[in-house]
């Protein structure tokens, strides 16, 4: 790699660590609910797919186990998910969305919409989509290196 690559690629990854700091200190800033964006998502995942089992979430969410339980943990001690068991194996836990969960939910991502329109609503259609083809690019690249080790 040429050492002009090489600095313009260290600059894209330094800008795309400067624009998750800056989403995460927004959402700080902003919102009102005490969760975290990622236990919003967990929540967003239950409301729209219904009861679902811990590793699933972790699987989509690409975490840990583990660190998928300490979420739902909170989650749960809010009230916000309710743990159930499996109908078919009782040994299956499953997390559901309650109603507590749903309200606070709306809240959430009303202000999560509130924080991307402040992160990109300058944004020019064109550019959107311009930096929505080049986020799946870079995904798809990383995940073909992820399974070649």
């Amino acid at each position: 790699m040429d050492e002009q690559r090489r600095k313009d690629l260290i600059e894209i990854q330094e800008l795309f660590n400067a624009l998750t700091k800056n989403a995460a200190l927004d959402w700080h800033h902003h919102d009102e609910t005490g969760l975290s964006l990622n236990q919003v998502f967990i929540l967003e995942l239950l409301e729209r797919e219904g009861q679902t089992r811990p590793s699933d979430l972790a699987s989509v969410m690409q975490i840990t186990t583990g660190g998928i339980t300490s979420l739902c943990q909170r989650l749960v001690e809010k009230q916000f998910i309710v743990k159930v068991a499996d109908q078919e194996d009782r040994r299956v836990i499953r997390l559901a969305v309650t109603e507590k969960g749903k309200e606070v939910l709306k809240k959430a991502l009303l202000a999560r919409d509130m924080m991307v329109d402040r992160l990109f609503g300058s944004l020019e259609k064109s550019d959107i989509d311009y930096l929505k083809r080049i986020g799946k690019q870079l995904l798809r690249a990383s995940h073909v290196r992820e399974e070649s080790n």
